[in-house]
């Protein structure tokens, strides 16, 4: 996305204040939207930014301390969980990469969803019951958040 984000490139709440990096006010659709609504990022993500929050694995940290520093998740019990992405009904300095919020494990609400992830061996190929297979360029799921 760079320096700045407009509604016409992820769904948020285009009738807040523009992210100061740049970007201009625009629709605010006060839903979620079908996921290839945008077009997809470098890697053929979809919806990286905006549409609904993702939970993650990692616990909630004021700061780095205790991360790994490996990419591994800093998990214990009962943790607050990062969710990141931001949601269709929040500003949009929120969908900023770095922008880590916390939530309960128990927390609903119509904004926050997840998104399902695979790890790919080293090599970067796809491993899949004990065999590998080489990584497609179009194999990546099309999800619509709840």
């Amino acid at each position: 996305m760079g320096a700045s984000i407009t509604p016409k490139q992820a769904n948020y709440d285009g009738s807040a204040a523009p992210y100061m990096g740049g970007g201009s006010k625009g629709v605010y659709r006060k839903r979620t939207v079908p996921v290839d609504s945008f077009e997809p990022n470098p890697w053929g993500l979809y919806n990286v930014h905006g549409n609904v929050d993702e939970w993650t694995e990692d616990c909630m940290n004021d700061n780095n301390t205790g991360n790994s520093g490996d990419g591994s998740a800093r998990t214990r019990d009962n943790c607050e969980r990062v969710i990141r992405g931001g949601s269709w009904d929040i500003e949009p300095r929120y969908l900023r990469s770095a922008v880590r919020l916390g939530a309960n494990d128990y927390s609903r609400t119509n904004s926050l969803g997840f998104r399902v992830a695979r790890t790919l061996g080293g090599d970067g190929r796809r491993t899949t019951g004990g065999s590998t297979s080489e990584r497609p360029k179009a194999d990546l799921p099309r999800m619509d958040p709840l």
